[in-house]
């Protein structure tokens, strides 16, 4: 696994990039419509959880903040933390321009560290492409502590079981070693659903994904992913050929005792 060094300095990259753009966009709107799918499930299930009662939420690796201020803006107090300093200021920058700044508590350093080290409790904790990373003995133990009886953990993650997308990983080279090495596939995402008293796993982004071709287009592009999108769903989840998946969507349930 990378060293948390390593890990840094990829997402301060980044987080400079997105520093110096100027779209403030966030959640599921950030993302280009062929690719939105798994953030605009993962976002319905945190308005549900809302409904619900939940409250507070720990944005583990909240990178740019991109989640981390939607959720502040949908009424979740929000403690976000990244390894990652610029990402931090990228996201710190975000919040400011849309009046949220004192609606989120930032952190920065070791995420794992940073829960064994605080108390506070959490109703969720979301991640987005940083599940990979963590060791999931360590995290499981931090997640009994961090998580309030019946509090959940959400993430959306690049799936590691696509033989072509991995493939293709490895030849463009633009992704660091743990990404080319460490995504969950089929055996890693069966372990994480047995540590949790309930769990659910939703994949995304196959058939959808050919909606990129009509980018210059976007009327015709809306139409073809919306009539791709059902069609995803029935060759990943009532064929289960999940194989051909790109992302997925975990959610876990802790128990109440």
């Amino acid at each position: 696994m990378n060293s948390i060094e390593d890990i840094r300095r990829h997402y301060d990259e980044s987080g400079t990039e997105a520093f110096d753009l100027r779209d403030f966009s966030v959640g599921s709107g950030n993302y280009s419509l062929p690719l939105r799918s798994p953030y605009v499930y993962a976002e319905r299930k945190m308005d549900s959880f809302h409904r619900e009662g939940a409250r507070t939420v720990l944005d583990l690796g909240c990178g740019t903040g991109i989640h981390t201020v939607r959720m502040a803006q949908q009424g979740w107090t929000v403690t976000a933390i990244d390894c990652s300093s610029k990402s931090l200021e990228a996201a710190q920058k975000l919040a400011e321009h849309h009046g949220l700044s004192e609606k989120i508590a930032f952190h920065h350093g070791d995420a794992l560290e940073w829960m064994e080290q605080n108390e506070e409790k959490f109703d969720l904790v979301f991640t987005s492409g940083v599940v990979y990373y963590l060791d999931v003995d360590a995290l499981m133990q931090r997640l009994r502590q961090r998580l309030n009886p019946g509090g959940h953990l959400l993430c959306v993650e690049t799936y590691g079981g696509n033989p072509l997308m991995n493939f293709m990983r490895n030849v463009r080279g633009v992704h660091d070693a743990q990404t080319l090495k460490g995504l969950h596939g089929h055996k890693e995402i069966r372990d994480l659903r047995s540590r949790f008293a309930q769990s659910e796993v939703r994949y995304f982004n196959f058939l959808e994904l050919g909606g990129i071709c009509f980018k210059f287009f976007p009327p015709l592009q809306r139409l073809v992913v919306a009539g791709l999108r059902p069609l995803d769903s029935l060759v990943l989840e009532m064929l289960r050929m999940r194989f051909l998946a790109w992302k997925y969507v975990f959610c876990g349930t802790v128990g109440h005792d």
